[in-house]
């Protein structure tokens, strides 16, 4: 590499003599998403119930919708606020139509499209699972689609 004092080039004229502007790749990943997606998550969970599916012979979808049950249980723990605003902290968008709670944001928007159910019953028990361990009782988490928004839906628990 050049020294960013010296030109980069022996050019003579406009712009000969100042430094070149030198760029290397970053060591840390970034990336920005509008509205937020969170397809690592989405990875992390896949890739490991097809892990543990392969090692017990347990269905794969089964266990990932376990696995999302953990975690949103995990999550859920840790939401002192309630369950609205943990979907607020993760990207979901949540918006009150009537009692109802829905997703205005799909943080798995292009696996869905093509997985529907899928990352639709992953989403989903992910969302029981947050809701079983929140304290939050005033919800339960349900299957509602609808255009423009995330199938998965919070509805007043009967």
């Amino acid at each position: 590499m050049i020294p960013a004092s010296q030109p980069a080039t022996s050019q003579t004229g406009p712009g000969a003599g100042r430094p070149a502007k030198l760029y290397r790749r970053s060591e840390r990943e970034v990336g920005v998403s509008v509205p937020a997606r969170r397809y690592e998550l989405a990875g992390q969970l896949l890739a490991d119930a097809v892990e543990e599916s392969d090692s017990t012979g347990e269905p794969v979808r089964a266990v990932l919708f376990r696995k999302a049950a953990e975690l949103g249980e995990r999550l859920g723990a840790e939401a002192a606020a309630g369950v609205v605003d943990l979907l607020e902290r993760h990207g979901f968008e949540p918006r009150r139509e009537g009692d109802t709670v829905v997703l205005g944001n799909r943080p798995f928007h292009l696996l869905a499209r093509k997985h529907v159910e899928t990352v639709c019953g992953m989403n989903l028990h992910l969302l029981r699972g947050a809701l079983a361990t929140s304290g939050d009782t005033g919800y339960e988490a349900c299957l509602s689609p609808a255009p423009g928004r995330c199938r998965v839906v919070l509805e007043p628990a009967s």
